[in-house]
């Protein structure tokens, strides 16, 4: 998932970055909440999955900060990350349009388990995963090793096409009809280009997932490349 920290405490900010992206998450951190929430409201910013958002902050406040993201349409979810535990202040938090309220101290599963409650009950769809492959399905990203492809939208709904029917066959003829809206033509090799250029794109570790199945057509492999 792609995650947004925003904390003062930078040592805290890095421990957490860390640790949520040995797990596979990337992490985006700003340790001013003023540039943080900027960078959010910003037309062409990346909306993460999740905010993990500190309340006390100097230059600006949790509390303000969710207010102004709220109010310039930012949706995704958020989770307070706070040393206080009174329970107005997580009310507050609640009220102002946050998800969860985490206090300080926690344990980094307990944080990584109140992350993926979070996006269940939002609806989200869990993007699929495979070695270090990761396709999301609410938005054109694709993933490997933690760094973002380049990745064409026809390449990444082909690859969500392999993810969601795993042991179908995917014809030449479907894919035609699929993703580029054509009718067959058998002198065509429009498909075979692709399939290669997306495996180069995969590269050594991941292209040997797009399998080839000899005069039928491709399938996501059944057993996860070395």
């Amino acid at each position: 998932m792609h995650l947004c920290l925003i904390d003062d405490d930078a040592a805290l900010l890095a421990t957490l970055s860390r640790g949520l992206s040995e797990l596979g998450h990337e992490c985006e951190t700003f340790t001013s909440a003023t540039a943080g929430v900027e960078h959010l409201l910003h037309p062409g910013s990346a909306r993460p999955d999740v905010l993990l958002l500190d309340v006390m902050m100097p230059d600006l406040d949790g509390w303000e900060a969710l207010a102004r993201l709220r109010a310039g349409g930012f949706d995704a979810p958020v989770i307070y990350l706070s040393a206080r535990r009174e329970v107005d202040d997580r009310v507050r938090g609640l009220d102002l349009g946050a998800d969860d309220y985490m206090v300080k101290p926690f344990a980094l599963m307990e944080l990584v388990a109140r992350i993926n409650a979070v996006v269940r009950r939002r609806g989200q769809r869990a993007p699929f995963t495979i070695g270090g492959l990761v396709v999301h399905r609410d938005r054109p990203r694709v993933e490997l090793d933690g760094r973002t492809l380049d990745t064409s939208l026809r390449e990444h709904a082909f690859l969500e096409l392999l993810f969601s029917e795993p042991e179908r066959v995917f014809s030449k003829a479907e894919l035609l009809h699929e993703l580029w809206e054509i009718d067959f033509d058998p002198r065509t090799n429009v498909v075979e280009v692709f399939i290669a250029r997306l495996r180069r794109k995969l590269g050594p570790t991941c292209s040997g997932l797009v399998e080839t199945v000899v005069r039928e057509g491709y399938r996501l492999a059944r057993e996860t490349p070395q």
